[in-house]
């Protein structure tokens, strides 16, 4: 396993919480609007970690059907249950879980999704393109998303963090500890266009600050950072179709050195957009 594979793993499990760090805002109320039997049509593709080219053999087109407005999942009620048509195609429908989740939280303006941050990385198609990745989990947890007409939006995920061998036979190190942490750091309000209609949505930006320390297996030398970096992750939510309709998240290579020995870990970077309403539901 590589240490840039791990790492996409890791990011997987990473996800923001209902605590936040600074007062929250207090936009115009705004509910999100489910309408059963809806259907949006999506495309998405990766890009090259380096150059942002496109990544065609990444392209997918998948269509979200829209089957429960109102359910309890994972903890949580009034859960809006999409059905991913790339779910459906890669082996069956089985477990609500292997849906899209969107909820928003009562009383308030916030939005959750029950995903993982590497959202590619939940499509069959997607990890099979994955080397062996050593019983590292790709289980999803509910993230804030966005807070819908916020123009501050600022709220911080937990830390979270796992270890690697080192595989690269850089001298006294043990291990690699790889943490990441998902904070919103922004937010607008802006018009989107799609088939030709006109939404109002929120715009939400992402900060996912990875950092790369090098651990020793004893008391001295004590652990060395030796590398970080900040990935920007965008999304936008409207709350009149009830659902996430752009995410954008850049690519980078991030560069890790200690004692003139190193190594790259490239992070592709992922675009999803709703380009369709097929059906506004009912």
């Amino acid at each position: 396993m590589t240490l840039g594979t791990a790492l996409l793993a890791a990011l997987t499990l990473a996800a923001c919480t209902d605590t936040a760090t600074t007062p929250p805002d207090t936009p115009p109320s705004t509910t999100m609007t489910y309408r059963q039997g809806a259907r949006y049509q999506y495309e998405s593709y990766q890009t090259e970690p380096a150059t942002d080219a496109r990544r065609d053999t990444s392209a997918r087109r998948r269509t979200w059907t829209l089957v429960n407005t109102n359910a309890s999942v994972e903890g949580r009620t009034g859960v809006a249950v999409y059905v991913d048509s790339l779910f459906t195609t890669a082996g069956g429908f089985v477990n609500v879980t292997d849906s899209v989740l969107i909820h928003q939280q009562s009383g308030t303006n916030d939005v959750y999704r029950f995903s993982s941050l590497i959202t590619e990385a939940n499509e069959v198609s997607i990890v099979s393109e994955v080397p062996f990745l050593g019983g590292l989990d790709f289980g999803s947890k509910w993230q804030q998303e966005a807070r819908l007409n916020s123009t501050t939006g600022i709220w911080r995920g937990n830390e979270l963090s796992d270890t690697v061998p080192n595989t690269f036979s850089i001298p006294l190190i043990t291990g690699f500890k790889l943490a990441i942490v998902d904070s919103a750091v922004a937010s607008s309000v802006e018009n989107v266009t799609i088939g030709g209609a006109t939404y109002a949505a929120t715009k939400s930006t992402h900060h996912l600050h990875l950092s790369v320390t090098a651990l020793f297996g004893t008391t001295f030398p004590p652990p060395i950072e030796v590398a970080s970096s900040t990935i920007l992750r965008t999304v936008w939510v409207v709350p009149a179709l009830g659902t996430i309709v752009k995410e954008h998240r850049e690519g980078k290579v991030i560069q890790v050195n200690y004692q003139g020995q190193g190594f790259t870990i490239p992070i592709p970077g992922y675009h999803a957009e709703l380009t369709s309403v097929l059906s506004a539901g009912i």
